[in-house]
């Protein structure tokens, strides 16, 4: 193979590469919507034990210290529970719960554990820029809330992570607001495969010509 079509292969290679980076990491959710803090009135929950007394109708918030990834991820509550696997529209069930799960298609929220002010810890759903917000300042107040149940899938899952940090499995704090999701989920989808293209090309791009620079002068004064 000559070093022309060598380099050409590596640079698209590593562009793939950086471009898929993209669509694990990209959430351009905070660009369309920015994330309020509940209001005053909203209940506060000060631990583990309070969200334990909580019923689900309830709206509730918590101000975070820290947020922890724990590898579990459910389906979205705005996506079918079906995919179609062929062009006759036969249909299969996707999985509700998965684990340590490479997301490329963004269809399913992580399990989070956040820690509460007086130190314990629960689990919750939250949006991508929640969760840099903790893990950057620490002591974020979260949207308006619920205590959604958990899955037995999800449960086993959460298991060892959630002994681990003393954190309760009878509930997980949901605050995702599934309608405006559900409306935005196509542009968000657009948005980020859009990004992820650009992303190939200039990697690829960029890598080739440099390439072609560097090894392919060096070889002709060779």
């Amino acid at each position: 193979m000559k070093l022309s079509k060598i380099i050409t292969v590596i640079s698209t290679l590593v562009g793939v590469g950086v471009a898929l980076f993209v669509l694990l990491k990209f959430h351009p959710e905070s660009m369309l919507r920015k994330e309020e803090p509940a209001a005053q009135q909203i209940k506060r929950i000060s631990g583990k034990e309070e969200f334990e007394s909580v019923i689900t109708v309830d709206e509730i918030t918590v101000t975070a210290k820290n947020v922890i990834s724990t590898g579990v991820f459910r389906l979205k509550a705005w996506e079918s529970p079906y995919q179609k696997t062929s062009r006759r529209g036969i249909r299969r069930k996707r999985t509700e719960v998965v684990k340590n799960y490479w997301d490329f298609m963004d269809i399913y929220n992580e399990y989070y554990l956040l820690e509460c002010p007086d130190g314990t810890y629960i689990l919750a759903q939250l949006p991508h820029s929640l969760v840099k917000e903790i893990k950057k300042t620490g002591n974020v107040t979260l949207p308006v809330g619920k205590k959604d149940a958990l899955p037995q899938t999800a449960k086993s899952y959460l298991s060892d992570i959630c002994n681990q940090y003393g954190a309760s499995t009878k509930g997980v704090l949901y605050v995702f607001d599934d309608e405006w999701y559900k409306d935005h989920s196509f542009q968000i989808l657009l948005i980020r495969f859009g990004v992820a293209i650009v992303a190939l090309f200039a990697v690829a791009v960029c890598l080739n010509l440099l390439g072609d620079k560097v090894f392919l002068k060096k070889s002709q004064e060779e």
